[in-house]
């Protein structure tokens, strides 16, 4: 389900992040990693304008939006991978990525989710 309305409990980001507009939108992105919300929806949410929101994001992430909640999701289908059973395609369903899983996820850990897969089985002992 997606969660737009106003969270209690951003305040635990804000004083890592410095701005309570930019925690808001964290929190979002990490309550809606299944079926990730776009960038307007998170910017109506936080009453800033899509461009106001990315020069947030700048300042206190030096990211933007988009990338950070990329980033969100693929460290979520990275510790899914290292630490469940669940298939790459339950994985990549789970973190929304409904295609182009496999490549955004090697972009940024440098090999492909069923490469991890199989060495975090073979660690462990099982046969794969």
């Amino acid at each position: 389900a997606r969660r737009t309305e106003t969270l209690q409990s951003s305040a635990g980001y804000v004083g890592k992040i410095g701005s309570a507009t930019v925690a808001l939108a964290v929190q979002l992105m990490h309550e809606n990693t299944e079926e990730p919300l776009s960038i307007e929806e998170i910017s109506k949410a936080t009453n800033r304008s899509a461009r106001s929101l990315e020069r947030s994001f700048k300042v206190h992430l030096s990211s933007n939006p988009s990338l950070y909640y990329r980033e969100i999701r693929l460290n979520l289908a990275h510790n899914l991978l290292m630490n469940t059973d669940l298939s790459n395609t339950e994985i990549a369903l789970a973190t929304g990525f409904k295609s182009g899983f496999s490549s955004a996820y090697k972009k940024v850990f440098g090999v492909t989710p069923h490469v991890v897969r199989k060495l975090t089985r073979n660690r462990e002992g099982k046969i794969s």
